[in-house]
């Protein structure tokens, strides 16, 4: 004989048997709690990470640079070819003007405040021993540099062109910039171009890295006539496997150095070899000299950096920081795009002309 079912028997009965076996009750609905709220939270956690790698597959970019040679037609019609690669979704083709804009406009422009900093050491009675400029990022920083010149008449006057390589101005230089950077050859005690910086200066044609000792003699004497007290000119190449740097002027008598060429390039190489060459001769070094530490420096920086072999005892200077420097530089994420580091280092600088 079938019982009939009566529902609100059983819902007393569970609530009674809750209350008789209180702790027991209180423990199924903590496990069923925590049960629930473990599954819950790993599944939220799943979905998240997977709608996160989604936004990530879909906001991939990848910067493909096209030969700085191509006129802007001929860079467009690759356009076409790379939208063809497997995975490539959408393409955008950046003109160089619109590139630099971008770089300019993510990257201050200190000229308006040079003039606050030269009024503060003014100020404050600062002397400098040197003034070494390098990189400017407009015309009026030239005009800027030439009042340090002034207020400071016997500082020494490093000069580092840095506005091309290779016979290419670099895309950040408007052809005002250029010119102006030119100018600064006259007042130099230490002019330090390259090849293509020296033949830019001197309003000659980029004929390659491979002049002969005649042209860079000429090279030389013309800067000199324009004002440079002693020029340093870098980067020539003979294809012997060296790189050969010249300096000459009122200081030094025309002197070769040589290095090797490594199938390696790190900037802020050329950075390094004018610091080298101001701290040398600061603490004493005569123009020769430094020009050979920096030289060594630069060498054995780059040696170091691929565990190229050297012997750490060729110079007289702490190559040891040179080794050290460049193992803090290898372990940072694309190194050979950051160029040289060894601010972790700059404790040990002090050893290298101590």
């Amino acid at each position: 004989m079938s019982r009939k079912f009566n529902a609100g028997y059983y819902v007393s009965e569970g609530f009674h048997s809750i209350f008789t076996h209180g702790f027991m009750s209180f423990a199924a609905v903590c496990m069923i709690v925590a049960c629930l709220l473990i599954m819950g939270s790993f599944t939220l956690l799943a979905v998240n990470l997977d709608n996160t790698l989604g936004d990530l597959e879909n906001e991939n970019e990848m910067l493909v640079y096209i030969d700085d040679a191509l006129t802007q037609d001929q860079a467009r019609m690759l356009q076409p070819k790379l939208a063809q690669v497997d995975n490539v979704a959408q393409l955008t083709f950046v003109t160089k003007e619109a590139a630099v804009a971008a770089f300019k406009a993510k990257h201050s422009d200190t000229t308006a405040i040079l003039n606050d900093y030269l009024a503060a050491w003014a100020g404050i009675g600062v002397e400098l021993d040197a003034v070494y400029s390098g990189f400017l990022g407009a015309p009026e920083q030239v005009d800027i540099i030439r009042q340090v010149w002034e207020a400071y008449p016997d500082a020494l006057r490093v000069v580092d062109p840095v506005m091309a390589d290779h016979g290419k101005v670099y895309p950040t230089y408007t052809p005002e910039l250029v010119e102006a950077m030119g100018t600064l050859a006259h007042g130099a005690d230490i002019l330090t171009p390259n090849l293509t910086e020296a033949a830019i200066i001197l309003g000659r044609e980029w004929e390659g890295a491979d002049v002969d000792e005649a042209t860079v003699r000429e090279m030389i004497l013309e800067l000199r006539e324009r004002g440079a007290k002693n020029v340093v000119l870098k980067g020539i190449e003979h294809g012997d496997g060296l790189i050969h740097n010249y300096v000459w002027g009122d200081s030094v008598d025309f002197t070769e150095t040589t290095n090797a060429k490594l199938p390696y390039m790190l900037h802020g190489t050329g950075d390094v070899f004018a610091s080298v060459l101001v701290g040398g001769i600061l603490s004493g070094d005569s123009l020769a000299i430094a020009i050979e530490r920096a030289t060594r420096f630069l060498e054995l920086t780059i040696k170091a950096t691929y565990s190229y072999g050297t012997d750490p005892k060729a110079t007289r200077f702490a190559a040891d920081f040179t080794a050290d420097a460049m193992v803090v530089s290898a372990k940072q994420p694309d190194f050979e795009a950051r160029g040289v580091s060894f601010e972790p280092l700059l404790g040990k600088v002090s050893a290298l002309l101590g």
